[in-house]
């Protein structure tokens, strides 16, 4: 299952140069928005001022609770989830929780489930080596396997840096380990 969303690089997408390396979410979220509701959302550079103007944009990269904002201002009745039970760079020695694996599978589960119904979803990521302590978020746009176990994950991922990002292959094995547990999902008012 694969759904044909259209691909967009933050670094082709972003003009300011300091953008270039920060835009992932403003990215996902425009090909989220132009494969749902194709010419409902502005320019990436539009999404970055509008962001950065109801506060979106962190220490740690962008906020989920605004990308959700942002989201909604353009009509999308979007909303974040997170997966996990705990959070582990709030404790000195963390130990996932006693459901921490059951609420990793549910949140691979309503991805794919969210494919299935027609629509993408951002997940967050860790961030890349030249920006540390940032986050990196990516589009979930399909998968491969059968519904109830799939062995890969098909994203575009907006930070090309010189490689191939579109329909970019994640086995779900690799996933599990590197999804922060964190996504945004959308529906069509």
């Amino acid at each position: 299952m694969h759904l044909p969303v259209p691909y967009i690089s933050q670094q082709q997408s972003a003009t300011d140069p300091y953008w270039k390396e920060r835009a992932c979410a403003i990215a996902a979220i425009k090909m989220m928005g132009d494969f749902l509701v194709p010419g409902r959302l502005p320019s990436v550079d539009e999404l970055i001022r509008e962001g950065e103007s109801i506060g979106g944009f962190t220490s740690h990269g962008w906020s989920h609770a605004h990308l959700v904002i942002l989201l909604r201002n353009h009509g999308f009745p979007a909303y974040s989830q997170e997966f996990r039970t705990a959070d582990p760079a709030a404790l000195p020695a963390y130990q996932a929780g006693y459901y921490s694996d059951a609420l990793l599978e549910h949140g691979v589960s309503k991805i794919i489930g969210e494919i299935n119904s027609g629509r993408p979803a951002i997940v967050s990521v860790p961030g890349r080596q030249r920006l540390p302590g940032k986050t990196h978020m990516v589009l979930v746009i399909g998968y491969e396997g059968v519904t109830t176990n799939p062995h890969t994950l098909i994203v575009h991922d907006p930070d090309t840096n010189g490689l191939p990002g579109e329909t970019r292959r994640i086995p779900v094995t690799n996933f599990r380990v590197e999804w922060r547990r964190f996504a945004i999902f959308t529906d069509l008012i």
